[in-house]
C-alpha cells in the first residue's frame, strides 16, 4: 500500500480491477465471478471505511451479490 493511503482506498482499487476484468471477459460466469468480486471488495472498504471512523452513522448494510 503507498504512504498515506487509506486501507478502504486500497481496497477501492481491487474492486475498481476486478470491475475492469468484468468488462473485458470473455463468458457470462466470468463476467459475473467479476462483478460479485467487486461487490465484495467494495463491501470490505465500506466496513473499513466505518471502523477508522471514516463513515457516520451505523455500520454498512451488506449489499446483496
Amino acid at each position: 500500500m503507498e504512504a498515506g493511503m487509506k486501507r478502504s482506498d486500497g481496497l477501492r482499487k481491487n474492486a475498481e480491477n476486478c470491475t475492469e476484468m468484468a468488462q473485458i471477459a470473455e463468458t457470462e460466469p466470468k463476467k459475473k465471478r467479476f462483478e460479485r468480486m467487486a461487490d465484495a471488495w467494495n463491501n470490505l472498504a465500506d466496513n473499513q471505511e466505518w471502523l477508522d471512523g471514516d463513515s457516520q452513522g451505523p455500520p454498512p448494510e451488506r449489499r446483496a451479490p
